[in-house]
């Protein structure tokens, strides 16, 4: 009977332990697709067309952005954009993180893949904040 119990688990905890990996690793998929658009969208506003990166010549990019609004005015609106990336960022980190516990074999390695550039990102995402405060201090004075 032992016997039985335990093949009848095995059975039942596969497709159970699958369909969460499964939900896991989508979640985390769209976690980061939203975070990939805003960056994105943010990195479009401030280098599209600058060539070399610099503080002057992103706030002289963003100055030609709109007559209606000022360098430091699009500042402001991409540091409120920048300030929303962390979250989506994190929970892609978080679902990713627990795919790698319910996932086995080739979706487990996706998952400590996707862990890795994750990490990678935010790295890239305290860069970017850094780039903003200096554009904005810029403009403070």
């Amino acid at each position: 009977m032992p016997k039985l119990f335990i093949v009848l688990l095995c059975l039942t905890a596969s497709p159970l332990f699958a369909n969460a990996c499964e939900t896991r690793f989508r979640a985390g998929l769209s976690a980061y697709s939203r975070y990939d658009t805003s960056a994105n969208s943010i990195d479009q506003a401030l280098y599209v067309g600058v060539g070399w990166v610099s503080v002057p010549r992103v706030l002289d990019r963003l100055e030609g952005l709109s007559a209606l609004t000022s360098a430091c005015d699009e500042v402001a609106n991409i540091r409120a954009q920048v300030d929303t990336l962390e979250a989506p960022l994190r929970d892609a980190l978080r679902q990713f993180e627990l795919s790698e516990a319910l996932c086995f074999g080739y979706n487990q390695d996706r998952a400590q893949q996707n862990i890795s550039a994750l990490n990678g990102h935010l790295v890239e995402l305290v860069d970017l904040n850094d780039f903003v405060s200096r554009l904005a201090r810029s403009c403070a004075g």
